[in-house]
């Protein structure tokens, strides 16, 4: 029962929001309650009945008394005790998060620093070697590039904006919590920021300490897929992009990769970033527990299960 730019910030993962006030109603009522408390209630709830009436035919056609719900807001106040009101008089039932966000994050942080015994399968390789392929295949795994919206690199930027850090840990404690501690879950090698959002320390330490699988893939696959997944991307990304690397890659290669780029050459271009930027800057790490090949998505699959299965 969030604003929307409330809920657009951080909200309980595959939430529903039927806004109780809208982002510039909140700012009224904030504003008038400073200095009139009662009148701002007034103007609060008036404001909640319209937009009530406004939600009800979607929620109805979406929910049945039937259905359990959970409604919360910013502190388990007064936006989701009066639509509780409304709608377990129609007959639906209805539990309030008690503390409402605010306590969900509290429980979020804490889940954070007292950390279950998470065992982690961490997929580490070239880039291009195919990891993100292979963590959406296996069924138990986290894609952590998936919810930081990014891919971890000077071009990470290609899946859009980023969520805030404090929605991206909601993200990761509910798939975290979905899939349990008692069996290992596969997940990919990253450097604890991923763009500018941030994994937790808690689950960063457990990633390190985890069984380290090194994913080998030829350089034509590997150039085959780097086309892929960036062979659209514009003119003006790629100069930005290329521009936070520069500093890195001699000047002529720099050039060339330039030129490929242009001239829509993308197998050399993708050839070049590879071989003269990504596998010199990003090291292969000196303990390595597996090797995989990733010569077929079943075959690699089915390896790293038998290995998930082991730790």
């Amino acid at each position: 029962m969030r604003s929307p730019l409330e809920y657009a910030a951080a909200c309980v993962p595959h939430s529903t929001n039927f806004y109780a006030l809208d982002d510039e109603q909140r700012v009224d009522v904030g504003t008038l309650y400073v200095r009139t408390p009662l009148e701002a209630r007034v103007l609060g709830a008036s404001y909640i009945c319209k937009n009530l009436a406004d939600h009800l035919a979607g929620f109805a056609s979406r929910y049945t008394p039937a259905h359990r719900i959970a409604i919360y807001c910013a502190r388990g106040g007064l936006r989701s005790s009066s639509v509780a009101t409304v709608l377990g008089n129609i007959g639906y039932r209805i539990w309030r998060i008690t503390g409402g966000f605010k306590a969900y994050r509290n429980e979020i942080l804490s889940f954070y620093q007292t950390l279950p015994p998470y065992r982690f399968v961490v997929l580490d390789g070239n880039t291009g070697s195919g990891k993100s392929e292979l963590i959406l295949a296996l069924e138990r795994s986290i894609d952590l590039e998936g919810m930081a919206r990014h891919k971890g690199s000077a071009f990470g930027e290609i899946l859009g904006a980023q969520p805030k850090t404090m929605k991206f840990e909601n993200e990761l404690h509910f798939e975290l919590t979905r899939l349990g501690s008692l069996e290992a879950i596969a997940i990919e090698a990253e450097s604890r920021t991923i763009g500018r959002v941030t994994t937790p320390a808690s689950v960063y330490a457990a990633m390190q300490a985890g069984k380290r699988v090194w994913i080998d893939c030829s350089i034509d696959d590997r150039i085959k897929r780097t086309v892929r997944e960036y062979g659209a991307i514009s003119q003006e990304f790629f100069d930005r992009s290329i521009a936070r690397i520069t500093p890195l890659i001699a000047r002529t290669v720099l050039k060339e990769i330039r030129e490929s780029f242009a001239k829509r050459d993308l197998e050399t271009c993708a050839f070049l970033l590879l071989t003269e930027y990504y596998d010199k800057v990003y090291k292969k790490p000196p303990h390595i527990d597996a090797v995989v090949r990733f010569d077929t998505l079943a075959n690699a699959c089915a390896e790293l299960e038998a290995i998930r299965q082991c730790v």
